[in-house]
């Protein structure tokens, strides 16, 4: 899903009063989309990072399927009427950056947990994943947990286990009686020679 208007700190939001009535009413619109269908979504504090470093934090999240958007806060407690952030509107005072995750919501924590680290100025204040409220740690121990592909993957492995047991004590169950009918055979064999 492809927002065009919604650009980040180059974009539309950030024209403040230079916006019309109708420019305000499509932003809030089209984030209140975003903030509908947001797997996860954690709002930080950005203040003292430069447009250059902001740039690179909006990279790195696209790259983990994530995106980071700087909101005017009136357009974003607007927007976020009826959603899960509704929970959390009282955190958007002074420069706030929403971070959204659309779909798999761990390879976006797991970008924003490793940019926290590099980009010092940038602070996590709160979260909401699938309509919870977390914190910092909750955030932590999530950013851990391995994506969406490789939790399937071994939940897979694990059912398909129990098959390959049942399939080997089958295997050694046919494997003995057909020993044992080549023994009675070779015995048969031997008391008729």
């Amino acid at each position: 899903m492809n927002f065009p208007l919604i650009r980040g700190i180059e974009g539309v939001y950030n024209k403040g009063a230079g916006m019309t009535r109708t420019e305000k009413e499509i932003v809030v619109e089209k984030l209140h989309q975003k903030f509908s269908l947001a797997k996860v979504s954690v709002l930080s504090d950005y203040s003292g990072m430069n447009v250059e470093e902001i740039r690179e934090v909006k990279i790195a999240l696209r790259k983990a399927k994530g995106e980071f958007n700087v909101v005017k806060n009136r357009l974003a407690i607007r927007a976020a009427q009826g959603t899960p952030l509704e929970k959390v509107v009282a955190n958007f005072k002074g420069p706030v950056a929403i971070t959204l995750g659309l779909s798999d919501p761990v390879p976006p924590m797991k970008a924003l947990d490793t940019l926290f680290g590099q980009q010092k100025k940038l602070k996590m204040r709160v979260g909401v994943i699938e309509n919870r409220v977390i914190d910092l740690a909750a955030f932590k121990q999530v950013a851990k947990l391995p994506g969406r592909e490789v939790l399937l993957g071994q939940l897979v492995a694990r059912m398909k286990s129990p098959l390959y047991g049942i399939r080997g004590a089958l295997g050694e169950v046919l494997n003995k009686w057909a020993r044992t009918l080549q023994a009675v055979l070779e015995v048969r064999q031997k008391t008729e020679e």
